[in-house]
């Protein structure tokens, strides 16, 4: 999603290739192989933008990728990852976001103080 940019100087957009497509058919993806691991604070900015942007999904490579480098966030300056956190728990589909961060084991990563609760039950109280 931050792959289409507009210049201020010239008035005109410019954008990576299928990056028009994806806001088409409502993808989130990485624009590169490369781009988690230039910023890994990426991984978060994709699951913010999947809770703020209503009708989009992240591409499965994308998902796959977070899940496999998720420990590239422990490089992240804590400002940055709380700013992204705090917008995704914000949102309106804050559910999906918080799906993935579980499901790719990043939430365990950025807060491995939850490591044992996964499995713990809800007893009668459930919702």
């Amino acid at each position: 999603m931050n792959a289409i940019a507009f210049s201020l100087r010239d008035k005109t957009f410019h954008w990576v290739e299928g990056a028009l497509d994806d806001v088409e058919k409502r993808v989130i993806r990485a624009v590169t192989p490369q781009s988690i691991n230039q910023d890994p604070l990426r991984m978060l900015r994709a699951v913010r933008y999947l809770s703020t942007l209503d009708g989009f999904e992240l591409n499965g490579n994308l998902a796959d990728e977070i899940a496999l480098k998720k420990n590239q966030i422990e490089t992240i300056p804590g400002e940055r990852i709380k700013m992204e956190i705090d917008r995704i728990l914000l949102s309106p589909r804050r559910n999906l976001g918080m799906n993935v961060l579980s499901e790719s084991s990043l939430l365990l990563t950025l807060f491995p103080e939850l490591n044992g609760l996964e499995s713990l039950g809800q007893g009668e109280y459930t919702i």
